[in-house]
């Protein structure tokens, strides 16, 4: 007898051992490779994956009815942005950019209940359904304080239908002037009804108004000047000969010369 060689007939044994233990499943009844899995017992077994598992088609179906019934009633808001002018040329762009010209466009957008503008914009940018709108999400936003994603409410716009969620993450003082200067973040307002309209693109107004115009204020000012004479005070009284020789040559230099 040969070692690793069966004769026929040890061949035609093992083969019936097989099928009679149940671990041999005709390929009559496996359709796919991945219907063919190993039992608890160590024997194989075909699984009917079409009822098991819906189809891909299926899954999209569902997906989408529960989507639809997840978001079933939308808010259309009216978001105005401004838009470089396509007819003009890009070496032209390049060479003045100070004289581009700009077009306002208006696209209503569908805000879900607790999704926040913010997101609406993303989801339709990334889904492409803005009709062609090309609108520019901020997607650098911070997360409210670096002001990015500011808008304002146009004068016809229904502003007691937007809220801001308590939870954005805002210091005091620019909460505070954001709610008194009338502007809006994006990235933490949600609509409660119809008839919001919002300017994108304010940003660079109320960075003005919290963060320069805070700097640039008599009352900044004054406690920057009172700051800066007890730095100073602080530092002389710890370095008396040093503060001595400074005052003393400075007295010098303030007298007249002959």
């Amino acid at each position: 007898m040969m070692h690793g060689r069966l004769f026929p007939l040890q061949a035609i044994f093992l083969l019936a051992l097989v099928a009679q233990s149940g671990a041999f499943v005709p390929f009559s009844k496996c359709r796919d490779a991945a219907t063919l899995w190993m039992g608890n017992d160590g024997s194989a077994k075909h699984d009917d994956m079409d009822e098991r598992q819906p189809s891909a088609a299926a899954r999209k179906t569902s997906a989408a009815s529960t989507d639809s019934n997840t978001h079933s009633v939308a808010h259309m808001v009216r978001i105005s942005y401004s838009q470089e002018d396509e007819s003009s040329s890009a070496p032209s762009r390049k060479i003045n950019s100070q004289r581009q010209s700009t077009q306002s466009r208006d696209v209503d957008v569908p805000v879900y209940p607790g999704e926040t503008i913010l997101a609406a914009l993303e989801r339709l940018a990334s889904s492409g359904g803005t009709s062609g709108a090309n609108i520019p999400p901020p997607f650098d936003c911070r997360r409210g304080n670096c002001l990015t994603c500011s808008a304002q409410h146009t004068s016809e716009s229904a502003a007691t239908n937007l809220i801001d969620t308590t939870d954005n993450g805002l210091s005091p003082y620019v909460a505070k002037t954001i709610a008194e200067r009338g502007y809006v973040l994006t990235c933490s307002s949600t609509v409660t009804g119809p008839g919001v309209s919002l300017t994108l693109g304010a940003n660079n107004q109320l960075w003005d108004y919290v963060y320069r115009g805070r700097l640039e204020s008599e009352e900044t000012e004054s406690a920057a000047r009172a700051a800066m004479a007890k730095a100073i005070r602080i530092s002389a009284e710890r370095n008396v000969e040093e503060w001595a020789e400074q005052t003393e040559s400075a007295y010098q230099k303030s007298e007249p010369t002959d």
